[in-house]
């Protein structure tokens, strides 16, 4: 289920979900994908390390495969590769409690700082991980591999072999493992020496498919209304197979309305079901967005999607697909083409002047669990907006920074007010979730081009900047939080002289 944040209602304006879903769609039309590779994601999103584990099977073309142990363990360094997706052939567990994957893919985490610790991570604190729940063994043997002997993809006893396999084969790479770097696991077929990965493996590729299709299945059974027509609520085209939407987005509830995907209770259904070509346009896009139109670093523990849409009659895909690429290299920290030397211009205020004909969708949301709750969701930006955002940023900068902040991107900027405000707020935890409240009430007002609380700001400072000078000692780091208070304020009234015209 959905739970929105108070910071969510306070943005000012109902909020459009079909403007978001309609723009998803539109990037879905420029990476077409069909069958299971629109449901597949890359197993992280950030760069890693891969423990490669090499299968030595009897036939790795074989319908079941044969397990007879593992030839070796090694480890890779992990690149977020868009061409690797297939190779992989991951999609995230349907819950956190099931007792099954999609693909022989297993997460580590961060591994710990040396070789003792690793090993009590993998075998558990008494070394006898069968009877230790948390260890890394037990969870791949119980909570991954028997599935696919019970399902038919092993033969019997493979797991058996293979993990009496690993015991001995792991300590190759514990070693070698970066605390700095999360990690996974990935079971592929030995092949001369080649790695063989689960999307090259006909075997898991069914198992895959079996799985992916029950699961398909598994919601539509629940849904209401079964023998009537029924329509895709996306495209209104009348379907035999609907799927609830909450196999994309997990900003699914059933008791809320004007949140997917139970619009209206008054329906009667409560179900914002879509047909199996919308589902996988969906999925595609959300599996980009995720991966390249998104940031985590704007404020921590949110992610902050940034989705481009069409607006307008007439206005070509080509366009688009230019500026998905722009952006998702802004978001990566890459350098745009074509942008001047001087910063005289961000990226926003290029697109503004190109006159690209698109608007913007800024969603910040957390992961808890199996929940994904949204905190802000702004839709319909124009680009004219955020550009202003941008020129501003760089007028008022200008007078504190010299010319230091003038490459600031927009996420960067919504960063420094994080970083503001932390720096006038101590060490409590319990004015962190008031403070993340009044920022994101801030760059909702930003967004939408009401006036922002800037006297309330300029107070929450005030109050501190006495505990804040003579409770840190470090005078330069002093120094700059002031500036940034000053520069955040005078940013504020600048935005809302702009209200006012």
């Amino acid at each position: 289920g959905l739970r929105v944040d108070n910071a969510y209602h306070d943005c000012g304006k109902e909020v459009n979900w079909l403007a978001l879903l309609n723009a998803f769609c539109d990037l879905a039309a420029l990476e077409v994908k069909q069958g299971i590779d629109a449901y597949l994601v890359l197993p992280m999103s950030q760069e890693g390390q891969v423990v490669r584990v090499f299968l030595k099977v009897s036939d790795p073309k074989a319908e079941i495969l044969e397990v007879l142990g593992i030839e070796r363990v090694d480890l890779a360094q992990y690149i977020p590769d868009a061409s690797m997706i297939r190779n992989y052939l991951y999609r995230e567990r349907d819950g956190a409690n099931t007792s099954w994957g999609y693909t022989p893919i297993h997460r580590l985490g961060k591994p710990k700082s040396n070789r003792e610790k690793n090993r009590e991570l993998f075998w558990g604190k008494t070394g006898q991980w069968r009877h230790d729940k948390d260890s890394h063994l037990f969870k791949l043997q119980n909570r991954l591999l028997a599935d696919f002997e019970k399902e038919g993809c092993f033969t019997t006893g493979s797991v058996a072999r293979a993990m009496q396999d690993l015991e001995l084969k792991l300590d190759s790479v514990l070693d070698d493992l970066d605390p700095k770097k999360p990690a996974i696991i990935v079971f592929g077929v030995d092949d001369g020496g080649r790695f063989v990965y689960p999307g090259e493996i006909p075997a898991f590729v069914r198992y895959f498919e079996k799985k992916l299709a029950a699961s398909l299945a598994k919601r539509q059974a629940k849904e209401p209304g079964q023998g009537q027509k029924r329509y895709c609520a996306l495209c209104r085209r009348q379907a035999e197979t609907l799927t609830p939407l909450d196999k994309v987005f997990n900003f699914a509830t059933f008791d809320k309305a004007n949140v997917l995907p139970a619009l209206d209770k008054r329906e009667g259904a409560y179900v914002f079901a879509v047909c199996t070509e919308c589902l996988e346009k969906l999925s595609t896009a959300r599996e980009r967005v995720d991966r390249a139109l998104s940031n985590t670093t704007a404020i921590p523990d949110l992610r902050l999607w940034i989705v481009p849409e069409t607006a307008g009659p007439g206005t070509a895909h080509g366009r688009l697909k230019t500026v998905v690429k722009t952006l998702e290299s802004e978001l990566a920290g890459g350098e745009l083409n074509g942008l001047p030397e001087n910063l005289e211009q961000g990226y926003f205020s290029r697109i503004a002047r190109e006159g690209q004909g698109l608007v913007f969708h800024f969603v910040f949301w957390e992961r808890s669990q199996a929940q994904e709750i949204v905190h802000l969701m702004v839709e319909d930006i124009p680009p004219e907006r955020l550009g202003l955002l941008e020129r501003l940023w760089r007028e008022v900068g200008v007078r504190y920074f010299g010319n230091s902040l003038a490459g600031f991107k927009l996420h960067e900027i919504f960063r420094s007010l994080y970083t503001t405000m932390v720096a006038f707020t101590g060490d409590g935890k319990s004015d962190a979730k008031p403070i993340r409240e009044f920022i994101l009430q801030v760059i909702g007002h930003m967004l939408q081009g009401r006036a922002v609380p800037v006297e309330m700001f300029k107070q929450h400072l005030v109050t501190r900047i006495p505990g804040t000078v003579y409770g840190d000692t470090a005078w330069d780091k002093i120094q700059t939080a002031v500036r940034f208070a000053q520069l955040w304020a005078d940013y504020m009234y600048r935005l809302n002289e702009e209200v006012m015209l």
